[in-house]
């Protein structure tokens, strides 16, 4: 973990994000990218002559306005960590956009970013900045609701159906070098479910190949009866004092997208639960 970025809006809880992710840096002497997205006040025509971009006046000053106001807050932002190397990257335009320009130009190993989730209602309308980044980030996503310290993370609790596609070996070693620099206990979690289930013996040895492959000592190997997958892992990680939620995501594209609009397992998980919750992209992830 050497570049981390750390995309921020200037509320509370993206602040607890970047702050959790100079902790880290500290730590491993990684390098912050403090990023911000100054939303563009563009309306787009269409009609016989073609396609036209159209921005009055006074949203151009609104815009230019917003920007050095982002400017002030985000050199106030880095000065309060002046101990940690800190990149300052201010944009306008389209946040995801924007994100993935930034991350193509220069590449990071990790993002941390805050979030204070939605409601169902708004996420069948507008979407969610956290859940798309969840969904097609190539790194792993570290998603941050409260004030915590990398010290208070004691155990990670990774759930997963322990089939083939979900035991990525990408994934275990990117959470298992988390897991050395904090220094926690790993969960390997499967929830069984009504329709799904697998017996304790068969998910013992299943997650004892998964971690012995990558030299994973400090774990719990647990197997968790609920009445819904996601339930369950946030009754498992109440149950046991879970400090972080692990997840690997799919990613949906295309027709998958279209006939399942709502959240995967893991996006819901780093809207709504309250902890601390890493994603790993199984099927892009690097």
């Amino acid at each position: 973990m050497k570049r981390i970025l750390v995309p921020v809006d200037f509320s509370q809880e993206s602040l607890y994000a970047l702050d959790f992710a100079c902790q880290l840096a500290r730590i491993k002497d990684a390098e912050i990218d403090l990023f911000h997205v100054v939303e563009s006040y563009l309306h787009v025509y269409a009609d016989i002559d073609g396609v036209r971009i159209v921005q009055t006046e006074e949203e151009k000053a609104y815009e230019l306005f917003m920007v050095k106001v982002a400017q002030q807050k985000l050199h106030a932002l880095a000065a309060q960590y002046s101990d940690v190397k800190i990149e300052m990257y201010l944009q306008i335009g389209n946040f995801m956009q924007s994100i993935a320009e930034k991350i193509t130009n220069k590449p990071v190993d990790s993002i941390i970013m805050g979030s204070h989730g939605i409601s169902n209602h708004d996420y069948a309308y507008v979407g969610s900045n956290t859940e798309k980044v969840v969904r097609y980030a190539q790194v792993p996503v570290l998603v941050i609701k409260d004030k915590v310290a990398p010290e208070d993370i004691n155990k990670i609790a990774l759930f997963s159906s322990l089939y083939e596609e979900d035991m990525s070996d990408k994934l275990m070693e990117r959470l298992s070098n988390l897991q050395s620099l904090l220094e926690a206990r790993l969960h390997l979690v499967r929830v069984n479910i009504p329709g799904d289930v697998m017996p304790y013996r068969e998910v013992k040895r299943r997650a004892e190949e998964w971690l012995d492959r990558h030299g994973v000592k400090n774990y719990t190997i647990a197997e968790y009866a609920d009445v819904d997958e996601e339930e369950g892992m946030l009754h498992y990680s109440e149950d046991f004092g879970v400090d972080m939620i692990a997840i690997g995501t799919h990613g949906r594209r295309g027709l998958r997208r279209l006939l399942s609009p709502r959240p995967s397992i893991s996006e819901q998980l780093a809207l709504h639960a309250k902890l601390p919750v890493w994603t790993f992209n199984v099927e892009k992830g690097k």
